[in-house]
């Protein structure tokens, strides 16, 4: 889950923006993806489930298309600085 509070980036962030626009998104998604039976379940409240919604969210706004969503995952590398290829 996401720890941080929107206030721990600068105001006109796009980092704070972010963060205001995507944790009630996944919120709302996560609550709409789900059956009762899951919500109820130990692993609804983590946040390997919160990032299945991001990456669900992910998916359809690229409308299932393979190559754009491994788009998307190769900006989110770069953009971290990380490469999976080298092992640390």
């Amino acid at each position: 889950m996401i720890s941080r509070d929107a206030n721990y980036y600068s105001a006109d962030s796009s980092e704070r923006r972010i963060h205001e626009v995507l944790v009630p998104l996944i919120k709302e998604m996560k609550e709409k993806m789900y059956t009762d039976e899951f919500k109820r379940g130990e692993t609804f409240n983590t946040e390997v489930t919160e990032l299945e919604v991001l990456g669900a969210i992910v998916s359809k706004y690229c409308e299932w298309d393979g190559n754009r969503i491994e788009a998307v995952s190769r900006a989110a590398f770069e953009d971290s600085n990380f490469d999976p290829i080298i092992e640390y």
